[in-house]
Formats: C-alpha cells, sequence, structure tokens
C-alpha cells in the first residue's frame, strides 16, 4: 500500500506535504520513502491516486488548507518498487480541481468532476495515456457537475455516481457511464435511495454497490443499493441488526466477494469511527466488526 500527500495537522492554515510511504502487510513494516529518486509531482491534498500497473498515478489537488492553497493539474507516477518518481505531462491537462475522481482502465487514467479555484462546478474531466499524454473526455451526455461522487471501472466503462454542489447546494442521486473506446456517455438513472455525497462504491464485476455518506453533511446514511448495469436496476441493500453506524468519508474494497467497508466519521464529524462490516451482496451474511 503507497500512501502520498495529505495534511500533517489541522489548523487554520496548513501546508500539504508531498511524503510518500510504502506498508508491506507480509511483513508488516513500512519502507524509508525518505529520498525517492525523480521529482516529486509536489505537496498536495484533495488529490487522486490510481495504481496504474507498476505506479501510483497522482493528480490534481491542492496544496495547502485555509483558503491560501494553490489548485493543481499536475501530477507525478510513483514507482514502489524502485522508490523513484517519474513526471507527468500538463500540455492538455484537465483544468486544476479538487473533489474529482480518477479510475484505471488498465492503460489509462480517467479524470472527471470537481471543483475548480473560482468555485464552480466541473462536468468536464480528462483521459491519460502515459505514451498519448492527455485528451479531453467529452462533455455532452455527461452527468451534471459535482464533487465528492465515485467513480468504478467495470472493465469497459466508467460509472460516476452521487456527489454534491454547494452553489446552490443540491445533492445526487444520478449518475452517468462513459465508455472511453467511443468517447459516450449514457445515464444511470436515480436510484431509489436518498441522494448523497461522501460515500463510497465498488465494482463486483457485474454490479456496483453504493453505500453510506451523506445528504447534508449533518446526517450519515447506512443504507445503500446496487445498480445491475446489464438490467438497468436498481435493487436495495439489506439494513439487517448490526448494520454499521451510518458514516461519511470511510472506505471501501471489493474482496472478490464481499464489500469490506471500513473507517470514517459519524454523521455531525464529531467523531471517528474504528468500526466497519462486510456485505455479500449475493445474499451471504453481512458481519459487523470493532476494533477495540
Amino acid at each position: 500500500m503507497t500512501v502520498f500527500g495529505g495534511l500533517p495537522v489541522t489548523s487554520a492554515y496548513t501546508p500539504a506535504v508531498d511524503q510518500v510511504a510504502v506498508y508491506d502487510p507480509a511483513t508488516d513494516t513500512w519502507s524509508d520513502t525518505s529520498l525517492p529518486a525523480g521529482s516529486s509531482p509536489g505537496p498536495r491534498f484533495l488529490h487522486s491516486a490510481v495504481w496504474a500497473n507498476y505506479c501510483v498515478l497522482v493528480w490534481g489537488g491542492l496544496t495547502a488548507s485555509g483558503g491560501g492553497g494553490a489548485y493543481l493539474n499536475s501530477g507525478g507516477c510513483y514507482n514502489p518498487l524502485t522508490n523513484t518518481w517519474q513526471g507527468m505531462p500538463t500540455l492538455n491537462a484537465p483544468e486544476p480541481r479538487i473533489g474529482h475522481t480518477a479510475v484505471w482502465t488498465g492503460t489509462q487514467m480517467l479524470v472527471w468532476g470537481g471543483v475548480n479555484s473560482s468555485n464552480t462546478y466541473l462536468a468536464s474531466g480528462g483521459n491519460y495515456d502515459s505514451s498519448l499524454g492527455w485528451a479531453p473526455l467529452e462533455v455532452a451526455g455527461a452527468p451534471s457537475p459535482r464533487i465528492f461522487h465515485t467513480a468504478v471501472w467495470t472493465g469497459t466503462r466508467m460509472l460516476v455516481w452521487g456527489g454534491l454542489t454547494e452553489s446552490p447546494f443540491a445533492v445526487f442521486a444520478d449518475g452517468g457511464t462513459y465508455d472511453p473506446f467511443s468517447g459516450t456517455w449514457a445515464p444511470i438513472p436515480a436510484a431509489p435511495i436518498a441522494a448523497r455525497a461522501l460515500h463510497t462504491s465498488v465494482w463486483t464485476g457485474t454490479r456496483m454497490v453504493v453505500w453510506g455518506g451523506t445528504p447534508d453533511y449533518a446526517t450519515g446514511l447506512n443504507t445503500g443499493a446496487i445498480w445491475d448495469p446489464g438490467t438497468g436496476t436498481w435493487t436495495l441493500t439489506p439494513v439487517p441488526a448490526g448494520v454499521p453506524e451510518g458514516r461519511i468519508e470511510h472506505v471501501a474494497v471489493w474482496t472478490g466477494q464481499r464489500m469490506v467497508v471500513w473507517g470514517g466519521a459519524n454523521s455531525d464529524f464529531s467523531a471517528d469511527l474504528n468500526t466497519g462490516g462486510l456485505f455479500d451482496p449475493s445474499g451471504g451474511p453481512l458481519y459487523y466488526y470493532r476494533r477495540p
């Protein structure tokens, strides 16, 4: 696991960092990456990162909190095996932004959405290929502008869902599918659950599972839904006894059989959470875990 950037503390104005750390779960050790070769893309937070076959592609973000930071459209590729950075061009890159998403297709990185330094919410994005550079994503047919949405890669398409805008405030329960081979968008209809942002989504191989998030920055949700692009239908996730409490800004991964949810903050951001759960969308049991 490779970690890059972020904010070291919380204060009125905090510069981001450009430190890298690599964790090996087999040995339960962190590697010393204090002096990677090559040029770091620079300090940032609220950026995106995807695993790109042999390196971590980092892009976008903000250099500091508290209103004094610069929005970025730069990035880099970090190889944890060689502890080296490789540069990333900015020619034809999307405009600087935060709150966007990025997915890796196997050969390209797709970036979409977010908000720029003028507080303009974006429905644009870019396609990055290390051999060809940047090209813009098609705008026609894209979902409405938004931040704090999710995006997953199905193997042939990017699925974008949820998110919000703050001026005026609106939360979304719809999304879109983007086909990078034809450069076309198709809509995902609204899910039969509360609109939300700061949720999580995973791709199971055949379906997208969305869970958690908030509709209003004050309510943490413990509900979700499953989108089947083959049938174009939504189904609700169950809410049995013991389901993890509602939360925002948590993380989720797909194991091959289950969705694992962990951490985040409670409904009003007053407490961080060290709980989680495993969800089996095929109908198996839901497990609930709490770490002492």
